[in-house]
C-alpha cells in the first residue's frame, strides 16, 4: 500500500502515514507540513525507525556541540535549543521540517530509515563553527538613547566606570563629543581626532556609551583566511547572523590594510550630530594588525535608539591607534560573533533631556554622520 508519511511536530513521535487524499486535507489546514512517499506495508509503522535514525543524528550532533543526548521523542526541538546556533542543528531542522532547503539523493526503494540516515550524512557534512548557547544574562546597554546625541545633547551624566559595570566590550564617545571611545577586555580608550588611543580615566563622563558582556568562547567564531574588502567582510559576518532581528555583539581579529577612519573634536558648545559630523577628522591607517570591535543592531531599531546596522571601531594590537571604520580592508583574521536578546537604555534625567524635542526622525542624520 502506498502511503504518504507526514511530520506533524517537532517530535519523532509525531510521524503520520496516511492516504494522498488524508493529507491534501491536511495540507489545507497547515500548509507548512513536510511530507514525504514512502512505499510501505499496510499497518507498518515508520516512527520506530525514524526515531532510531533521529537519536543517531542527534546524539552526534550532541557530542560536537557537548551537551548532553537528550532522552525524551523531542529530540529536534532539544537539541534546536540547547545548540541553537550550530548550523548542523540548523539545517538538519531546516531539512526535517521543509524538506527544502537541500535536495534529498533518495529513491523509491528507500526505507524510511534508508532517508533518515541520507539526512543523517547530508546534516553531519557541513562545516559549522563553534557553537554558541544563548545566555539570559548577556545584554546590551545603552547609557542613553542616541537621539539626545544626534540632536545636540552632548553632555551626559552616566560616567565611563558607571558604563563598564554593564561589559566588557563596547563603543561611544565622551562629554562633548570629545573622540571616539572604543571598550576591549574590560579597558575604555579614548581616539582623537587623530586616531591616538589612550587609557580613560572612569570618572569621565559620557552621553552615549553601548556596552555588552563579550566571551570569545561562547561566541560564534568564522576563520576570514582570504583577503576581504570593507563589503565584502561585512556580508561574511552577516552571513553567520542566525536572524536579522537580533542584536550581534561583533570582534575581528587580524591583519587590516586601507582604513579609513574618523573621530570628532570636543565641542565647546551642543551641536546636532550631523553639523559636527560634516568637520570630522578622517585619517588614514597604515597596514597594521588589531580589532574591529563593535554592534549590528535589527533595523526595526529604528535609529533613535542605537546605530542600525554595523557600527564598528578600530583598535590596534598596540591599543595605540585607532577610531570609527569608514573603510577598510581585512587580509586575514578570526571573527567572533555574540547574539544578543536583550536591550536596554537608560534614559538621562537631566532637564535638558527631558525639555528636549526628540519627535523627529533621525535616520537621515545618522546616515550622514556614518559616512
Amino acid at each position: 500500500m502506498q502511503e504518504i508519511c507526514c511530520l506533524l511536530g517537532h517530535g519523532w513521535d509525531t510521524v503520520a502515514c496516511m492516504s494522498p487524499a488524508a493529507v491534501s486535507a491536511e495540507v489545507d489546514v497547515n500548509p507548512g507540513l513536510t511530507c514525504h512517499d514512502y512505499p510501505r506495508a499496510a499497518g507498518d509503522s515508520p516512527n520506530a525507525a525514524y526515531r532510531q535514525a533521529a537519536q543517531e543524528l542527534f546524539a552526534e550532533v550532541a557530542r560536537e556541540c557537548n551537551i548532553p543526548v537528550p532522552s525524551s521523542g523531542k529530540v529536534l526541538a532539544h537539541i534546536s535549543t540547547l545548540c541553537k546556533a550550530d548550523p548542523k542543528t540548523k539545517l538538519a531542522k531546516s531539512i526535517l521540517l521543509s524538506a527544502k532547503t537541500v535536495p534529498l539523493d533518495y529513491t523509491q526503494r528507500d526505507t524510511e530509515e534508508d532517508h533518515a540516515v541520507k539526512l543523517l550524512q547530508r546534516a553531519l557534512a557541513a562545516p559549522h563553527p563553534p557553537p554558541v548557547r544563548r545566555s539570559s544574562t548577556k545584554k546590551i546597554h545603552l547609557t542613553a538613547p542616541l537621539i539626545g546625541l544626534v540632536e545636540g545633547l552632548l553632555y551626559g551624566d552616566a560616567t565611563v566606570g558607571e558604563a563598564l559595570k554593564w561589559g566588557n566590550f563596547g563603543l561611544g564617545t565622551l562629554n562633548g563629543l570629545d573622540g571616539e571611545v572604543v571598550i576591549l577586555d574590560g579597558q575604555a580608550y579614548q581616539q582623537g581626532a587623530e586616531g591616538a588611543s589612550v587609557l580613560i580615566d572612569p570618572s569621565a563622563q559620557t552621553p552615549f556609551m553601548c556596552t555588552t558582556s563579550f566571551d570569545k568562547q561562547q561566541a560564534i567564531s568564522l576563520e576570514l583566511p582570504m583577503p576581504l574588502d570593507w563589503s565584502g567582510l561585512q556580508q561574511a559576518l552577516q552571513e553567520q547572523f542566525l536572524s536579522a532581528n537580533v542584536f550581534y555583539a561583533l570582534l575581528v581579529e587580524g591583519m587590516f590594510t586601507e582604513m579609513r577612519a574618523r573621530s570628532v573634536r570636543k565641542q565647546a558648545t551642543g551641536r546636532p550630530l550631523a553639523a559636527v559630523a560634516r568637520e570630522q577628522a578622517v585619517f588614514e591607517l597604515e597596514e597594521q594588525e588589531g580589532s574591529l570591535i563593535g554592534f549590528w543592531s535589527p533595523p526595526f531599531m529604528g535609529s533613535a535608539v542605537t546605530v542600525p546596522g554595523f557600527h564598528l571601531h578600530f583598535l590596534s594590537a598596540d591599543r595605540q591607534r585607532g577610531g570609527h571604520v569608514l573603510e577598510a580592508k581585512l587580509l586575514r583574521g578570526t571573527a567572533y560573533i555574540q547574539p544578543v536578546y536583550h536591550a536596554e537604555t537608560d534614559i538621562p534625567k537631566s532637564l535638558e533631556f527631558l525639555k528636549a524635542d526628540l519627535s523627529r526622525d533621525p535616520a537621515a542624520d545618522i546616515e550622514q554622520a556614518e559616512k
